[in-house]
């Protein structure tokens, strides 16, 4: 069991605040939106990312002035991580799941942990060469057992009928299945970049109701509409 300690109260001889509490475990946590020129690569994704999720835990102490605790972040950053939208939403909606979720180390302890470099090796060429690595082993096995059966002591038509089952199946290795994860590839293409512009035309719809929110709540019932140009109808 962690030991209980108290705050340590000191009282400061500049400023404004009657005292300053402090403490181990006084900590400030936010989140913010940040936006990369140049995109950033993120730990669990794919995509190099223009937009994503940080999130900072920091040191924190606690001022009291005017009978109001008011707490004060300091410029000492515990960690940082990063998040891709995805993730975010993801890590917001789901607890107790699994071991949580990745998430990119940015800063720990106040040091800069070193970006990820783009992988040198895209996934699509990545997933093409696995296979192609499989399809040889099962290639290679299908060539051991034409040995085999060509071993056999039973008659030549007999080994043809078998054989002629193992010529279907390098068929299908060597010509069919590829074929099929060319297409399958390019339908993942597709499907990407359909749930890309599906995902920005919901953010901007989300972003677009919370200003039009906002304007409501600051200017009465009859809130500016805001025209496809982005000014004011």
């Amino acid at each position: 069991m962690r030991p209980d300690i108290p705050p340590t109260i000191t009282k400061p001889e500049v400023g404004h605040a009657d005292s300053v509490a402090s403490h181990p475990a006084f900590a400030q946590i936010g989140a913010s939106r940040v936006s990369s020129g140049g995109g950033t690569r993120l730990y669990g994704s794919d995509f190099a990312h223009q937009n994503y999720v940080r999130i900072r835990i920091g040191k924190s102490v606690l001022h009291r002035s005017l009978a109001n605790d008011n707490p004060y972040g300091m410029n000492q950053s515990y960690i940082e991580v990063d998040l891709s939208e995805a993730q975010w939403a993801t890590f917001v909606s789901s607890m107790n799941v699994g071991f949580g979720v990745q998430c990119t180390l940015r800063y720990l302890d106040n040091e800069e942990i070193p970006g990820i470099a783009a992988p040198e090796e895209n996934r699509e060429k990545q997933f093409k060469r696995e296979a192609k690595e499989r399809a040889d082993r099962a290639l290679a096995q299908i060539d051991l057992l034409a040995a085999e059966i060509d071993a056999l002591k039973v008659s030549e038509k007999q080994k043809a009928a078998l054989k002629s089952r193992l010529v279907n199946a390098r068929m299908q290795l060597t010509s069919n299945i590829p074929f099929v994860l060319e297409q399958f590839g390019e339908h993942m293409e597709r499907t990407v970049e359909k749930a890309k512009t599906e995902v920005n035309a919901y953010v901007l719809n989300t972003i677009q109701r919370a200003g039009l929110q906002a304007l409501g709540n600051d200017a009465g019932d009859n809130p500016p509409v805001l025209g496809f140009d982005g000014g004011t109808e």
